[in-house]
């Protein structure tokens, strides 16, 4: 039997996906998410990125959108679509995660509705996780490395190190601004283990992460020069020839979060709820 308020968390997130879709298909717009989309064309076209074309990302993203178009219409508007419904499940294993392991058992639902209202109409969430950059399926997958991880030091097996090592990779082969994650996420599971072999958890963690790589490693050894230099070298040597702005921008963009109504209550409230853990 269901619980109630399980049953009213996923009524709550079935309304932020409606209108999320509801957004993706009306308003949501960025400029540089024409390059997302029309290299998700030129795959579908039979073109490979980096050996046929510049793509300066890693590709998973590229080729998870080709997917989608190629199940259904081929334009920006499937493309959304998926993005906001991926939105969707991120915001709803937040609130799972929080409804289930909140340590208060009174709190547990009403902190599982304020942790989905405040991640699933976050003004950058909206804006950016409808759009056919990287941002929806980077979100879902760090957040799913995430529960898995935390779950995995307290249970013996390989299934969830592996899950974890999955869709941390899943979220660097989408994009590499989220590449900390999957070192930080393997070091604390092995820091903190709790149950069952560190050794065997390192190497399904490890195994796993092969696999959304798959993509890229197979552009890499039909163009390992073409791939390094759209992966690597055109960021590390190339991105500010003509962009002579560019450090100063990462540098506004990294700390954009101070100036943020919603960011930078989140990130005092996690400092504040991790001093009071410790």
């Amino acid at each position: 039997m269901i619980h109630r308020p399980i049953l009213s968390i996923v009524g709550l997130i079935v309304v932020l996906a409606v209108g999320l879709l509801a957004y993706s298909q009306t308003m949501t717009f960025n400029w540089d998410e024409g390059f997302h989309l029309l290299t998700a064309q030129l795959i579908l076209r039979g073109q490979k990125p980096y050996i046929d074309f510049v793509f300066p990302q890693t590709p998973l993203n590229a080729y998870w959108n080709a997917m989608w178009m190629h199940l259904f219409d081929d334009t920006w508007r499937t493309v959304h679509a998926v993005a906001a419904v991926v939105v969707a499940l991120a915001v709803f294993l937040t609130a799972d995660y929080v409804f289930r392991r909140f340590p208060v058992v009174q709190w547990r639902f009403p902190c599982a509705v304020m942790a989905a209202i405040v991640v699933g109409m976050n003004v950058a969430v909206v804006g950016f996780g409808t759009d056919g950059q990287a941002y929806a399926l980077c979100l879902l997958s760090i957040v799913a490395a995430f529960y898995a991880t935390v779950v995995a030091v307290e249970r013996r097996g390989v299934l969830l190190p592996a899950l974890a090592g999955f869709f941390a990779s899943a979220a660097a082969n989408a994009s590499l601004l989220t590449a900390a994650v999957g070192p930080t996420l393997l070091i604390w599971m092995l820091a903190y283990n709790r149950n069952g072999s560190r050794w065997l958890k390192l190497c399904g963690y490890a195994l796993a992460a092969v696999i959304p790589a798959l993509p890229l490693l197979w552009l890499f050894a039909q163009g390992p020069t073409q791939t390094l230099f759209n992966v690597f070298n055109y960021h590390f040597f190339y991105r500010q020839v003509a962009f002579h702005g560019a450090i100063p921008h990462d540098i506004d963009v990294m700390i954009s979060w101070l100036d943020s109504a919603q960011a930078l209550p989140l990130a005092l409230l996690a400092i504040v709820g991790r001093g009071g853990s410790s």
